[in-house]
C-alpha cells in the first residue's frame, strides 16, 4: 500500500489541478510552461522501478508510472477523478522533460585557456619513473 502524507484537498478544475501540483512541490513554473521537480522525478523513478520489477510494464506508456507515482504522493485520499486530472496534466510535462537534455549535460563547461601541454618537469618525472 502506498505511503500517504495526509489527506490533500482535491481540485475540481484543470486549473486547480496544476495549482495543487505546484503547491505540493511536484512541478514549478518555467516561463510559459512547467517543469517537474526533483521530488516528482524521484517519485516517478521509484514507481517505474517497482513496476518494472513487478510487472515488466510497457515502457512506452508514461501514464502508468505517472499514476503510480501520484498514488505514492497522494495515497488513497485521491479520487479516480483527481488521479485522471493529474495524469492528464502531468503527461505532456513528462514528455517535454524527457525531450530535454539531462541537467548535467545542459550545463556549459568553461572553455580552456588553450591546449593542455605536458610540462617538461612532468615529462622528466615520467621518464625517471619508467626507468625505475
Amino acid at each position: 500500500m502506498p505511503k500517504t502524507r495526509g489527506k490533500k484537498k482535491q481540485p475540481t478544475t484543470h486549473t486547480t489541478a496544476i495549482e495543487l501540483l505546484e503547491k505540493d512541490g511536484l512541478v514549478v513554473r518555467d516561463g510559459d510552461g512547467h517543469r517537474t521537480t526533483r521530488r516528482w522525478r524521484a517519485a516517478v523513478a521509484r514507481a517505474a522501478f517497482r513496476l518494472d520489477r513487478a510487472t515488466g510494464h510497457d515502457r512506452d506508456d508514461l501514464r502508468v508510472p505517472i499514476a503510480f507515482a501520484l498514488l505514492e504522493v497522494y495515497g488513497d485520499a485521491a479520487s479516480d477523478g483527481l488521479l485522471s486530472s493529474l495524469v492528464e496534466m502531468l503527461l505532456p510535462i513528462e514528455v517535454d522533460e524527457r525531450a530535454r537534455p539531462p541537467v548535467s549535460a545542459a550545463v556549459a563547461l568553461p572553455k580552456a585557456a588553450g591546449p593542455v601541454k605536458a610540462s617538461p618537469a612532468g615529462t622528466d618525472a615520467h621518464r625517471r619513473a619508467a626507468r625505475s
